[in-house]
């Protein structure tokens, strides 16, 4: 508003909301510009000429913005239809009523009427009606069509098969009192069509005993009281604040064979002469402790998704049967036992109230319940009526492209132009600015107000009437002209396609912080501005000094030197002055050595004895591994990947309570390498760097010979210890262990080491592909060795609670302030830590830093950016992880991407790029405008193309990626970048890794790579700050999905032979491909421009990966959710790997792993489709054929 320096007045007093009209017609609202200089100055003199009206660019854009924006809408009178609009619906003022509240209750109080809901009760309950019998299949179509007869926006039925429980059709459920030897005495008299549904089907003999309302406390009274329930069948009474369902668990849990439910005329009253129940009536309810379809608990039942066979814990295994009082006085007034405490005693006729369990004659009860599961098709109808405000649908945006049709009649406004609008560069005499009047005028006062205004648009409207050729002309071409001309105004004015920057460096003193106000949009300049600005505030030198001041010395998480590091990036965060700067700090609980014992290795004897030791690095060690000693055999598998056991496997070579040696790389993490080791039977493991992988030539910057590399073997991330949960030491969780931590002893090793081991083993020899480099060595598996010695490892580590330290620093968006750009790096380490921490924490200082410079100078982010500095990224991102634990439940609402800078150069010749592929597109745009770092003139894509093209730079997201969890875990899309070497830099997780060697390796343009780094994720994360929609491919996963089914679709018949029918999967990405290419083109045909509507598909843009976490699985259990880059069954690799077991090894194929698998995977793209069709009356339905 300070850009048309405009202000609504209200002239004359609204109405009360309980107030009309005298005439009975409607107020209408006069709108009209007034400079404040003329404001007493009569009107009369106003010329009504068309060409006046377009001298005056306000009056232009008010008569757009009233006849264009929506923001003003008149109600009708009751019971007028408006035909111009869909559904003869009056069309509702913004805000979501065209009426006041008041009248919109009155209106509803009015329409309510008693004799349709009498009518509709007496007709839907003349017959029972339960579900897939024909009474009810006619009464749901029957509803459908009195909701079609309504003409609501949508109406439609959602068809499903679920499994429900009937009495058996021959078999009927039977009562009966049996003597000692078991033979009938009576039969207890039922009604056949009373029944539980879902009891267990069976029968029991045994006592009876009387549990009055079958609540705790009743069965708490007949355990003190020393009235054993075990094997009884227990009569309950209706009631009691007790379902059916929890009456019988409890009994259940008491060893109750059985359960009888009766009412009692004390809850329920049973004198038919004053409306009360019959006492030969039973009550039946279901006993299904929950909700739902008991066989598909958690998932939807619909037929397709053939679920394998899964047993709600609601369900009950005792049988249940309704009764009525008669048949439960029969019962009770037989038994004998101790009486019932007052508040119990019952009434029933003839019935002396005592708890059992035995008969006064010695006879016991038999019980016989006989139902029968059942598919049954299901309908449930739905309609509904759209909203008008909230969300645009794709058929509201396509109209809008349209120019509107406008009824001056229902409008009724009047624009008076008092004095020409003054130049953009004018101000108003006196100082003011002119103002828009904002008038309710009561009808009566409107012929009045009429006969003074020689330059209203009525007038002209009235002159057309009386037939005035000239009049009636220029109406005709004013009309044109004026709306051709409001219209560019009002684009010019709103569109944000003009922005007028300021001069390179002058700040706006009027803002708070200096800040340049943005126009609106989210941005003042230009985005090639934005850019030019961008690449001239990045600096090199700022990237070098700060990698060599953090990796001067190692700093673990709560070391001095850690501590110190954290204090010094809090300080330039805050002295950079952004808008927020804090801290957060967690205890987690880490690993490291024992501080007086050792881990050690050596090789011993036949008998134990120790021949020789190992020498050790006492720093070497790898966090969170188990502690303890193990002896035995030793074998090499290569790098510890699947196809290795394998192999090893094939050729009989047995891995079972032996030393597993595995060389570092093969793109497999410790962990990985470690858990699959275990899961063949493997008593420990060692891990070693070997020079086929890792140079080890000091003269050519090689790692050294007797160097280990270490790395936590964890399998996952974030305190093992709080698996799933925040670590924050005041939630104090119960010790509860992840899974994925090791059960064996891990050391790291040298490569002397490991050729000392090595070389003395005998066995089979190692198939070509697995030859190393070791010298003196030949390459064989083992596990025994050459002179019969074995080896023993031993292995000291503690675990420790550590306070860490997390660095936050934002800047707040202008337009979306509660929408997150993250930028993340970690900032320990073991070691010095050059590439490991420095290289992210110089970057992400670097980038906050230029932001923030850019800020003060002209750019104002949409977004907020959020830059995090992280601790413990060694042991497993557990700062991050910790973090994004305590917020999993709002960041998929308020994280727009993750960059992870963590290990961001390790060369300047290859970008390689871990990234979830909603940013493929961003990333594919950035690098088209960042310029190589080795090679001048070239951009990073072009040298890409040379290199054999740019789709080699896409990678997935992997374990130990900083960016892994943000994606796997908390569905945020993620990236992390790194700039590598052909030759691969060997000092990662070594003492070696500081700024001299990583300076060496780079031939000195640390600083050069380090801001072309910068850059390219600048550029990123300017397009996500700076623009109206966000540029991430919503459609992406769907062609991930396309290969997949391409994939299954060949083994199809094979499948369906199994009883698997793959095409419900199909169908479920069509229909999430129909659902992102809709919202894609309902974003391509929208007014970007609009903030409401960029707010609204925004949201749902970045819902996309959360939709990609699976629902079904816990995420205690199953922390990495995602279906397409988590961990698990539930994953497609999982799913794909299983498949390919029909071809490999059919024997192993599991059909009823496989459906679950099936079933997880197709219920989440499914509920992903669902999510992004915004409508539920667009998904899709399925029924049985």
């Amino acid at each position: 508003m300070d850009t048309i320096r405009t202000r609504l007045r209200q002239v004359k007093q609204r109405p009360q909301p309980d107030e009309e009209f005298e005439g009975g017609g409607a107020g209408r609202v006069e709108l009209r510009f007034v400079a404040p200089e003329a404001e007493e100055e009569a009107e009369a003199g106003l010329s009504n000429d068309i060409t006046e009206l377009m001298q005056g660019q306000r009056r232009a854009f008010l008569l757009a913005y009233v006849l264009f924006s929506g923001r003003y809408h008149f109600s009708k009178e009751e019971g007028q239809e408006d035909r111009s609009h869909p559904g003869n619906v009056a069309k509702p003022a913004e805000g979501g009523a065209g009426l006041y509240l008041g009248h919109l209750r009155e209106m509803m109080k009015r329409l309510l009427q008693e004799e349709d809901i009498f009518n509709t009760v007496s007709r839907v309950s003349r017959a029972s009606h339960p579900p897939g019998s024909p009474e009810g299949t006619s009464l749901a179509s029957e509803i459908l069509g009195r909701f079609r007869n309504l003409k609501m926006d949508h109406t439609w039925v959602e068809s499903l098969y679920a499994t429900l429980q009937f009495p058996h059709r021959s078999q009927r459920s039977s009562l009966w009192l049996v003597d000692s030897a078991g033979q009938v005495s009576e039969q207890i008299p039922l009604n056949p069509s009373d029944f539980c549904p879902y009891s267990a089907s069976g029968t029991v003999t045994g006592g009876m005993v009387y549990a009055n309302y079958g609540r705790p406390q009743d069965f708490k009274w007949l355990k003190s009281a020393g009235v054993s329930v075990d094997g009884s069948v227990v009569v309950m009474r209706v009631g009691g604040g007790a379902s059916f369902a929890e009456k019988v668990r409890l009994a259940e849990s008491y060893g109750a064979g059985g359960a009888l439910i009766y009412p009692d005329p004390a809850d329920l009253p049973q004198d038919p002469r004053r409306l009360g129940l019959s006492t030969h009536t039973a009550v039946s309810e279901h006993v299904h402790l929950g909700s739902g379809d008991p066989f598909t608990p958690g998932f939807p039942s619909f037929n397709h998704t053939q679920f394998p066979p899964v047993q709600s814990s609601g369900l009950p295994t005792i049988p249940v049967l309704p009764i009525s009082a008669t048949v439960a006085s029969k019962l009770l007034s037989r038994l004998s036992g101790p009486s019932c405490p007052p508040s119990w005693w019952i009434r029933l006729p003839y019935v002396r109230c005592v708890v059992g369990p035995e008969f006064n004659s010695g006879r016991r009860v038999k019980m016989s319940v006989h139902n029968v599961m059942t598919p049954v098709l299901l309908n449930n109808v739905f309609s509904s009526l759209d909203g008008r405000v909230s969300y645009q649908s794709e058929a509201v945006v396509k109209s809008s492209l349209k120019p509107p049709v406008v009824n001056m009649d229902t409008i009724r406004t009047r624009l008076r132009q008092v004095k020409q609008r003054p130049q953009p560069d004018e101000e108003f005499e006196g100082g003011g600015a002119g103002r828009v009047e904002l008038r309710f005028v009561a009808p009566e006062a409107e012929e009045e107000a009429e006969a003074g205004l020689s330059n209203d648009i009525t007038e002209l409207m009235q002159g057309q009437r009386r037939g005035k050729c000239r009049t009636c002309a220029l109406l005709c071409v004013g009309g044109v002209v004026t709306f051709t001309a409001a219209f560019l105004l009002a684009y010019v004015l709103f569109s944000g396609r003009y922005h007028f920057s300021k001069e390179e460096g002058q700040e706006d003193r009027s803002h708070p912080g200096n800040v340049a106000k943005p126009a609106e949009g989210g941005a003042g300049l230009y985005l090639g501005h934005l850019r030019e600005m961008m690449k001239r505030l990045l600096q090199e030198e700022d990237i070098f000094n700060t990698v060599s001041r953090v990796s001067r010395a190692s700093h673990p998480p709560g070391s001095p030197e850690g501590t110190s590091l954290a204090s010094e990036i809090l300080g330039r965060f805050r002295n950079l002055k952004m808008d927020h700067t804090w801290v957060e700090s967690l205890y987690a609980t880490l690993q490291f050595p024992h501080r007086s014992q050792r881990s050690s290795l050596w090789l011993v004897d036949s008998a134990g004895q120790v021949s020789e030791q190992i020498p050790l690095n006492p720093s070497d060690f790898c966090p969170y591994s188990a502690s303890g000693t193990v002896t035995g055999g030793m074998v090499y598998a290569n790098y510890g990947r699947p196809q290795d056991f394998k192999w090893l496997k094939s050729a009989g070579v047995s891995v079972d309570g032996s030393v597993v040696v595995m060389r570092v790389g093969g793109g497999a993490s410790f962990a990985e390498k470690v858990r699959l080791a275990e899961s063949y039977g493997a008593g420990g493991a060692l891990i070693y760097p070997d020079p086929a992988d890792l140079p080890q030539d000091p003269r050519r910057l090689g790692l050294s010979t007797h160097t280990a590399v270490s790395e936590h073997v964890h399998l996952g991330s974030g305190d093992p210890f709080t698996p799933g949960f925040p670590s924050f030491n005041h939630t104090q969780f119960p010790p509860v262990q992840s899974s994925g931590l090791p059960t064996i002893p891990v050391l790291p090793i040298s490569a002397t080491v490991a050729s000392k081991l090595l070389s003395r083993l005998s066995g089979p020899s190692c198939p070509p592909s697995w030859w190393i480099r070791l010298p003196y060595v030949r390459c064989v598996v083992g596990p025994e060795f050459n002179s019969g010695r074995r080896v023993k490892m031993s292995v000291h580590n503690v675990m420790t609670p550590v306070l860490l330290n997390n660095v936050f620093s934002s800047l707040d968006g202008r337009v979306e302030p509660d929408q997150y750009i993250i930028l993340g790096a970690q900032r320990d380490s073991l070691s010095p830590g050059a590439v490991k921490s420095g290289v992210g924490t110089a970057i992400l200082l670097e980038l906050a830093r230029t932001f923030t410079a850019m800020v003060k100078n002209g750019f104002s982010p949409r977004r907020s950016l959020l830059f995090v500095s992280w601790d413990a990224g060694d042991f497993g991102n557990v700062g991050a992880t910790e973090w994004l634990e305590g917020y999993l439940s709002m960041l998929h609402l308020k994280a727009v991407a993750y960059f992870s800078l963590d290990q961001a150069i390790m060369g300047d010749e290859v970008l390689s790029a871990s990234s979830s592929p909603l940013l493929i597109d961003l990333l594919d745009a950035a690098i088209r405008q960042v310029e190589h770092p080795k090679h001048a003139g070239q951009t990073i894509y072009s040298q890409a193309e040379r290199d054999g093209g740019s789709w080699r730079i896409m990678k997935p997201l992997y374990l130990n990626s900083g960016a892994y969890s943000f994606t796997a875990f908390a569905g945020v899309p993620a990236v992390e970048l790194r700039f590598t070497e052909e030759r691969t830099y060997p000092f990662v997780n070594t003492p070696m890794d500081t700024a001299s060697r990583l300076q060496e390796v780079l031939g000195g343009r640390l600083g050069m790579t380090g801001r072309s780094l910068g850059e390219l994720v600048g550029e990123m994360v300017l397009r996500l700050a700076h623009d109206h929609i966000l540029p991430l491919r919503i459609t992406s996963y769907a062609q991930t999905v396309l290969q997949f089914s391409a994939q299954l679709n060949k083994h199809s018949a094979e499948l369906q032979s199994r009883g698997l029918f793959p095409q419900w999967l199909f169908s479920a990405r069509g229909d999430y491909s129909r659902a992102a290419e809709t919202l894609q083109r309902a974003i391509d045909y929208s007014d970007m421009h609009d903030p409401t509507t960029a707010r609204s598909y925004n949201n749902h843009i970045m819902r996309v990966e959360y939709y990609f976490l699976s629902q079904y699985v816990s995420v205690v259990e199953t922390p990495f959710r995602h279906v397409i880059h988590g961990r698990g069954n539930h994953t497609l690799s999982a799913l794909t790997e299983h498949l390919a077991l029909l071809t490999s090894d059919p024997e192993s194929f599991d059909e009823k792993r496989f459906r679950r698998q099936l079933a997880f995977f197709t219920w989440t793209l499914q509920g992903a489709a669902h999510g992004l069709s915004r409508d539920i009356h667009k998904t899709h339905t399925y029924t049985q054929r």
